[in-house]
């Protein structure tokens, strides 16, 4: 069987790294419990839709935030479930990362 899998908050634990990256670019305090239900950065941050993307722009490009992909740690689990899968299916990881990051993820 062919399986999809998303990466960021499946696999990867990338959501703290984005508000730890975020609160210091905007100033702001936003916690994990205060977007658990949405994902509008924009609006937790009191952002343009054009301030957003240029900050994910910079989350992904910005040199020093290449080791931030290095920390990121997995989601409890996951290792196990993907090591399980693979013994009979085959996995394809879905993702909107840009591929510059492609190696890493």
């Amino acid at each position: 069987m062919k399986i999809g899998i998303d990466m960021d908050e499946v696999l990867a634990e990338q959501l703290e790294k984005v508000i730890e990256f975020y609160n210091k670019r905007t100033g702001k305090s936003v916690s994990e419990e205060m977007i658990k239900d949405t994902l509008d950065f924009s609006g937790i941050w009191g952002l343009t839709k054009k301030e957003e993307s240029e900050l994910n722009d910079n989350f992904y490009s910005e040199p020093e935030n290449g080791p931030l992909h290095d920390s990121v740690l997995p989601v409890k689990n996951a290792v196990h479930a993907v090591k399980s899968l693979l013994e009979k299916d085959e996995l394809f990881i879905i993702t909107a990362r840009p591929s510059l990051f492609k190696e890493k993820t």
